[in-house]
């Protein structure tokens, strides 16, 4: 569908205004039900799950094909509503097994629901219930998801009655071979007895193999290669020169730079010079100093004569 792949194209790039804006200018042209989908997808990329589901099930009100309850069940599971996707999948049972397509994918989600609500017995109800239905192998979605949720809960004793199952339909189904080996080492020995063409004998011995006395038989012994001595090499070392002290231009110290000023002996000159020039005077007293006259006065004062 031509409309279908641009809004997928749209959808993918992150571009939800014009998903949106098609849907405008196709609106005609588009079915109902399909518009409901599209919206509904719009919706679930934006977050919006909830209307999403709700669109979903306006779709499927108008027709009752099986995608939409797909759609809706794994969103209802991606939100945690488990029991309403299990209600919602036992509601369109007989709708799903009519179609032989959708067996299978019926089949897958009723497993995950079922692993979701933590029940390993109606996972092995479920998978017992495909194996009548229809012509199923071990490679199949369903059974390697249920078998092997069954293995994590421990229930080997049911993988193995669904493995053997697969194989007694099909004798070339090696994975189902291979998962009676697997879940028969967590059980008794005596629990099924596997026929003689079923089990090579290399494969029979490497199941029985006694570790103790493997270690007895056998002396496991290391041997190391002579490696070459690595011969250590002096590094040269890059001797700076010493700089040679540099010279002071401007002269010697002062080597009386530690002393207070009063005691140094070009301040006791200075000192000794003041002492003279006030020598003789009394306190307040003032010496009067004759002013020359400069040029500026004298030539004025002779202008003022020629006048």
């Amino acid at each position: 569908m031509i409309h279908g792949n641009c809004i997928w194209t749209y959808l993918s790039n992150g571009n939800l205004n014009e998903c949106q804006r098609y849907l405008e200018n196709f609106n005609r042209l588009l079915k109902p039900e399909d518009m409901c989908f599209f919206k509904s997808a719009i919706m679930c990329v934006d977050g919006k799950v909830s209307k999403g589901i709700s669109l979903l099930r306006q779709g499927l009100s108008l027709t009752k094909e099986l995608k939409f309850v797909e759609c809706i069940v794994k969103l209802l599971l991606r939100e945690g509503k488990n029991k309403e996707a299990l209600s919602l999948l036992q509601e369109y049972y007989e709708e799903f097994v009519k179609d032989v397509k959708y067996v299978k994918r019926y089949f897958l989600l009723l497993v995950r629901v079922h692993k979701q609500l933590g029940s390993p017995e109606s996972v092995y109800n479920s998978l017992k219930e495909l194996l009548e239905l229809t012509e199923t192998s071990a490679s199949d979605h369903p059974f390697k998801l249920g078998c092997k949720y069954l293995e994590e809960q421990n229930k080997h004793k049911e993988a193995v009655e669904i493995y053997k199952q697969l194989y007694s339909k099909n004798k070339e189904d090696k994975l189902a071979q291979l998962g009676i080996l697997y879940n028969q080492s967590f059980l008794p020995e005596n629990y099924l007895e596997l026929p003689r063409e079923y089990v090579d004998v290399a494969v029979r011995d490497v199941r029985f193999i006694d570790a103790e006395e493997l270690e007895a038989d056998y002396k496991v012994t290391f041997h190391f290669e002579d490696q070459a001595k690595t011969v250590k090499t002096k590094v040269k070392k890059n001797k700076k020169r010493r700089n040679k002290k540099p010279q002071n231009p401007t002269g010697n110290p002062d080597p009386e730079r530690w002393l207070h000023k009063y005691e140094r002996t070009i301040y006791k000159k200075q000192a000794k010079r003041r002492k003279d020039a006030t020598k003789g005077l009394t306190q307040g007293s003032t010496t009067t100093v004759a002013s020359k006259p400069t040029t500026g006065t004298i030539t004025a004062t002779s202008n003022a004569m020629k006048r």
